[in-house]
């Protein structure tokens, strides 16, 4: 109701300075350009995100740190397993090749 007091007093604001046509003008234009912006704040409102969805996707993204997370550990025990592998090979190779030099040593040292 307070809008149509408004309109009024507008009106009668108006009416003595532009005339009756160019007001009712004036006011159809203020109305219908109040409808087009109020659509468009409600459009802008539909495109905002809710809390709900915004509590939803932090708890995607923790989610997928987690998994994240998880994978890397995997990766970590697989490379550490992967060098002991290496270091057992390494050791095992650095024996066997001791063992011939110190007997290809005792064989010299025989032979002189």
């Amino acid at each position: 109701m307070s809008a149509a007091i408004s309109e009024i007093d507008l009106y009668t604001a108006l009416r003595d300075k532009l005339g009756d046509s160019e007001t009712r003008d004036l006011i159809e234009y203020v109305k219908s350009s109040r409808e087009i912006v109020t659509e468009a704040v409600k459009a802008d409102r539909s495109a905002l995100a809710t809390k709900e969805e915004l509590k939803s996707e932090i708890a995607s993204i923790k989610n997928e740190i987690a998994l994240s997370r998880a994978a890397t550990r995997e990766d970590i025990a697989s490379l550490k397993t992967e060098i002991e592998r290496g270091l057992k090979e390494q050791l095992k190779w650095l024996i066997v090749l001791l063992m011939g030099f110190s007997s290809l040593i005792i064989t010299v040292i025989k032979l002189m």
